[in-house]
Formats: structure tokens, sequence, C-alpha cells
């Protein structure tokens, strides 16, 4: 039966590893994470006040614009579909 494993993720550029092993014991408590230098013009949160983090996700996927190509090759479509009637048209008259 698995325990809770217990983990902090830090705000750094650094690559951060979490390693499971087998095994009976007790979760360590995780380490408090250094303090950031506070930046000028910033007034320290007190106690209780929480300041909000900003998240920054990770951009992931293609991001090409597969809208704009499906809507060109639709009208290229249309557009032969008008020329071989038209074409067809012409023909019979």
């Amino acid at each position: 039966y698995a325990e809770d494993v217990i983990f902090r993720v830090l705000d750094t550029d650094e690559i951060q590893t979490v390693e499971m092993k087998d095994g009976v014991g007790t979760p360590e408590k995780p380490e408090e994470p250094p303090k950031e230098p506070e930046k000028p013009g910033e007034h320290p949160a007190s106690e209780g006040e929480s300041q909000p983090q900003e998240i920054q996700a990770p951009k992931l996927g293609d991001r090409s614009p597969v809208k704009d190509y499906i809507l060109i090759l639709i009208f290229i479509l249309a557009a032969v579909a008008a020329m071989i009637f038209q074409y067809k048209r012409d023909v019979e008259e």
C-alpha cells in the first residue's frame, strides 16, 4: 500500500527531481524554499496576507494556423467546382 509523498516544486530554472523508493517509513517534510530577495518598490506581505504568484505555463503543441489552411482549401475547392460546372455548361450549349 503506497503512502503519500509530500514534495514542493520550487520556482527556479533548475531541473527538479522526485525519487520514490520502496520501503516503510514516514514521509519527510519538504525543505523550506530559499527566500527571494525583495524587489525595489515592493512591500513585504504580512504573515496573514498572501500575495498571488504569477504562474507561467509552458507553451505546448503546434501553433500553426490550421483553420486558415482549411478555409483556403475550401475556397480553392469551391472555385474549382465552379469552373468545372461552368465548363460543362458551356460544352452543353
